[in-house]
């Protein structure tokens, strides 16, 4: 890294221009909702270790061991990556209220650098709204959480914002984290991890609304001290 600095510098910096362009004028881009693995475009050689039988020294039960230094390469496909089976369009900008069960989004969001507005006056404007059809969580704690995730459709809505409300544009270099954090589906993101659980219910709209359109409203940087 520290010798290809300047190299690097110029990616990142490349990236950051061109996810604030493309959700400044470009078309919406899709974020991916459900997945399915994909090989690499070739195999590759992956190296397959000999194993043998030995007796666990603590159990005494017979387990399987690798055979130090002794590996065959074997070409084979690797199932690296993963392609979207469904996808949806992110917005220009997500919107909602400072309440306090939303407190904590807004706060998260901050923690990863990414920048929360408010608006400055009144806004009025047609939204996509999640209208959430189910709610579950998953059986099985992990790493201490009980996972949540959502079913439901999207709709037009025309909505009242007031003066406050708080803004996340996606023409920001962090605005792609910024739809995988803050995206209904995402499989990843706050609701996965139970941020958002005193906001659900089902037949009710999720919480945070998804601006299409160019925001043609005034804002201003909202800091901790503007949400209180």
């Amino acid at each position: 890294a520290a010798a290809n600095a300047d190299d690097i510098r110029r990616v990142t910096r490349a990236a950051d221009e061109e996810t604030i362009r493309a959700n400044v004028s470009g078309d919406p881009f899709r974020f991916g909702v459900e997945f399915e693995p994909k090989a690499l475009p070739a195999p590759v050689e992956l190296l397959v270790g000999e194993v043998t039988k030995i007796r666990n020294p603590r159990s005494g039960r017979e387990m399987t061991a690798v055979v130090e230094d002794k590996f065959t390469p074997v070409k084979m496909p690797d199932y690296g990556l993963f392609a979207a089976t469904r996808s949806v369009p992110v917005p220009r900008a997500y919107l909602f209220s400072p309440d306090d069960n939303l407190r904590v989004v807004a706060d998260k969001l901050r923690a990863h650098g990414i920048v929360v507005e408010e608006l400055t006056s009144p806004f009025t404007n047609a939204v996509e709204r999640f209208a959430v059809d189910g709610l579950w969580k998953l059986e099985r704690q992990f790493q201490g959480h009980r996972e949540t995730k959502l079913s439901g459709r999207y709709r037009t809505e025309t909505v009242a914002f007031p003066a406050g409300t708080l803004v996340i544009r996606t023409a920001q270099p962090l605005g792609v984290l910024a739809a995988c954090l803050l995206e209904p589906e995402s499989d990843d993101g706050l609701v996965t991890w139970n941020f958002l659980d005193a906001c659900l219910d089902p037949g009710k709209a999720f919480p945070i609304s998804k601006l299409m359109t160019n925001l043609a409203a005034p804002c201003r940087v909202a800091g901790r001290e503007n949400d209180e």
